[in-house]
């Protein structure tokens, strides 16, 4: 596996939101930094241009694509942002996840309005790689009917239920349904793992099963391949690690990494993998499971 390590703190599903928006936000606004076009023109151009929408970048109703509403997925067992986790290791993949189910206020404001992004609308948040996926209750139709008529996106498709909404410039694709929303240029990949068509990831690799059934909270979920920056153990030693806690900013949180099967687990690399926390509370070892408890590293440092 690739040595791609990242510490996960407190901050990070809040920080990987942010750039994540940032991202799309800079895409989206894009088209309004441009100059405007001359609007000098010859009378025979402004005669057949006159009900042109596509020269203001706002879509016909003709050219919107029927939006029939998501299918019914099949039952799921366990929480509702796993099956939207893909294996992945394309480079945009399963390398680190982030969740969240604490949305603040100011939630999505750097996102185009279209998108009914904002912590009224939205329940939980996931993160992977450059996808972002939003879950909560959404207006549809207000959305493709907005970004319709909005610069930057152009509505192209229905994809099982979800419209598609692609940028004029560059920048990440979006499909929009009423109880999630996808900004990621994997959204049928996405899709099709919640219907469970698409390899999932905890699916394809047992051990991220493990590893959620050894974090104990639901709120605040982060995980990574190989080890953590800043750790004294080495990236293939360490198959999956992650860290939870019972919301973004929490004083205690558990810490859990999970070595491969070859590597005898010395009290040397609990120690080390103890270094992750500013404060132990609680260290155990169990087989191949390393958990720590303690207060969220310090960042001042």
């Amino acid at each position: 596996m690739t040595d791609s390590r990242t510490t996960l703190t407190r901050r990070g599903a809040v920080a990987a939101t942010a750039a994540g928006l940032a991202g799309l936000a800079g895409c989206a606004s894009s088209s309004d930094d441009q100059e405007s076009p001359s609007t000098e023109t010859n009378s025979s151009e402004t005669d057949t241009n006159d009900s042109d929408d596509s020269e203001s970048g706002v879509q016909s109703e003709d050219d919107i694509p029927e939006i029939s509403g998501p299918e019914t997925p099949p039952e799921w067992d366990h929480a509702e942002f796993r099956a939207w986790l893909l294996d992945d290791d394309s480079g945009t993949g399963s390398r680190r996840f982030d969740y969240t189910e604490t949305i603040p206020d100011g939630f999505g404001d750097d996102l185009p309005s279209f998108f009914d992004v904002s912590a009224a609308t939205v329940d939980s948040h996931l993160s992977q790689s450059s996808t972002q996926v939003f879950f909560g209750a959404f207006d549809v139709d207000a959305m493709i009917e907005d970004a319709a008529a909005a610069d930057g996106f152009t509505v192209t498709d229905e994809y099982r239920g979800y419209g598609i909404l692609e940028p004029t410039s560059d920048g990440p694709s979006a499909a929009v349904g009423s109880n999630a929303i996808v900004i990621g240029t994997d959204y049928e990949q996405r899709v099709d793992a919640r219907y469970g068509e698409e390899a999932r990831l905890e699916e394809a690799d047992e051990t991220v099963a493990q590893l959620f059934a050894e974090l104990p909270h639901e709120n605040t979920i982060s995980g990574q391949y190989g080890s953590p920056t800043g750790i004294d153990i080495a990236a293939e030693e360490i198959i999956l690690w992650g860290v939870s806690s019972p919301e973004p900013m929490a004083d205690s949180m558990t810490w859990v990494a999970i070595f491969e099967d070859d590597v005898e687990v010395t009290d040397d690399m609990v120690s080390a993998f103890e270094d992750i926390s500013s404060d132990v509370s609680e260290s155990e070892l169990d087989g191949q499971v390393v958990r720590v408890t303690g207060a969220p590293p310090d960042l001042s440092e």
